[in-house]
């Protein structure tokens, strides 16, 4: 399975001067766990930041005066990207490597395509689960059909 298979097309940015708060009312108006941050002239994927990176990094810390604190000054810059073409198992032995649950996925010129998360992989793991329990049921049914 392809990486652009999986990953959704609807991807929340920010531009870097942003404070925090917008950030944060970023992720709740589109009902998000992170914003890519792009760069504002170029449109590059720069970094993101995460709920967890507001929570655990600013809010747990007791950091006063949010709106003063730019997302620029808590983004994550080291990034694991992947490209629409690469396998999902690919990206995943990265995203495990590195302990990420979102990977952006970028075009040829670094700019955002997609959004590839460990979530958007579990979903699509427990449907092909479900099919592969479907056959088995199927078979069930059958052989009890064919042998009273």
């Amino acid at each position: 399975m392809r990486v652009r298979e999986l990953c959704k097309r609807l991807v929340i940015t920010i531009d870097p001067r942003e404070n925090v708060l917008a950030a944060a009312k970023k992720m709740r108006d589109h009902h998000v766990g992170d914003v890519i941050v792009t760069d504002p002239v170029r449109g590059t994927v720069i970094g993101i930041v995460t709920d967890r990176d507001l929570v655990v990094g600013l809010l747990a810390k007791e950091v006063t005066d949010l709106a003063r604190i730019e997302v620029r000054d808590v983004m994550r810059t080291e990034l694991v990207t992947a490209t629409e073409d690469e396998d999902v198992d690919d990206v995943l032995r990265r995203m495990r490597q590195f302990a990420v649950r979102r990977v952006p996925v970028v075009g040829p010129n670094d700019e955002i395509v997609g959004l590839l998360a460990i979530d958007d992989v579990i979903e699509w793991l427990r449907e092909e689960l479900s099919e592969v329990a479907a056959v088995a049921r199927r078979q069930r049914h059958s052989e009890s059909v064919a042998r009273p």
